[in-house]
């Protein structure tokens, strides 16, 4: 049976020698499952597309190192140290899913059911967000007092979200593994459902929730424990570098950390947080030895004498 312009909700019944059955309730469904999903895909791209559009007009494409990064990856960068913030990732990333998720459910509900309401959350979910938004606020207040991560590489990576100075950090990793798990389950069990019957979101369980409290603790418990990572703001260079004379071998001094300069050098001053005067210099791809730099920080402020 082809019901063609026929959408919405309809009564069956069947009358066979003169006798009725009881009418039954059916709906014809507006659109597919496929279709749905579709819609609901779209739907949340678009939405999405909003918010990378206001941040374009609002800042525009970030620089760094000569390479220019879409809004998109501004989302979930950490300008101070120009590495991906893994507390804003899962954030985002969450706060997207919940937003597929509702307008799926909503669609399912108006396209195929013909249900005319705002479709409930489900247990849980508020919950999960509020862990989500209260990890991203306090990794900040973290950073904030006791200072960050530190400065990646050059140019940040997804490498960023599970490690720390060059180091996986564990509870980065675990915090990392249990938002892609939970998103990827959350998803999984939403679009296999039948929509015809579809009612609610998949409810998240308890278990799975102490889960992600326990692995947001950690770490924020590790942002605070480990020492901050260095962080450079600003450099200016004065001199121009010519290579030294050659010195004869009676006059060669021998290697200490930190020599008396000698010949032309080139000066380089730079501001930064958690900066160390024992720390090493690269150049390129260069690491420089003891010899050939001296570290010398600035004196720190006098009071007044009275």
């Amino acid at each position: 049976y082809d019901p063609k312009d026929l959408r919405g909700p309809a009564k069956v019944q069947v009358v066979a020698h003169g006798q009725s059955s009881p009418e039954q309730s059916i709906v014809f469904a507006r659109f597919s499952g496929l279709s749905v999903l579709i819609l609901a895909s779209l739907t949340s791209a678009g939405v999405t597309g909003l918010i990378v559009l206001l941040i374009w007009q609002g800042i525009g494409h970030y620089q760094i190192a000569g390479e220019y990064y879409k809004p998109s990856s501004v989302l979930f960068l950490d300008k101070v140290t120009n590495t991906y913030s893994l507390s804003k990732f899962q954030l985002l990333a969450w706060t997207v899913t919940a937003i597929f998720g509702y307008f799926y459910l909503l669609f399912a509900n108006l396209f195929i059911q013909w249900k005319f309401a705002f479709p409930d959350l489900p247990d849980g979910l508020p919950l999960l967000m509020g862990f989500s938004a209260g990890t991203t606020v306090t990794a900040i207040g973290i950073t904030n007092q006791f200072g960050g991560k530190g400065s990646g590489p050059i140019k940040p990576s997804m490498a960023d979200f599970i490690t720390t100075g060059g180091v996986i950090a564990p509870e980065r990793f675990q915090f990392f593994i249990w938002t892609i798990v939970g998103i990827i389950g959350f998803i999984s069990l939403l679009i296999f459902a039948d929509p015809s019957t579809l009612s609610a979101l998949p409810k998240l369980p308890d278990n799975f929730l102490t889960i992600m409290g326990i692995s947001s603790a950690a770490y924020l418990g590790g942002k605070a424990v480990r020492n901050a990572g260095p962080v450079g703001r600003s450099f200016s260079i004065k001199g121009v570098w010519t290579p030294p004379k050659p010195i004869p071998a009676e006059q060669k001094l021998p290697i200490t950390r930190n020599p008396p300069p000698r010949g032309p050098y080139v000066t380089i001053n730079m501001k930064g947080d958690n900066l160390d005067t024992k720390g090493t210099l690269k150049l390129g791809d260069k690491v420089l030895r003891t010899d050939q730099f001296w570290i010398v920080p600035r004196a720190e402020p006098q009071p007044p004498s009275k």
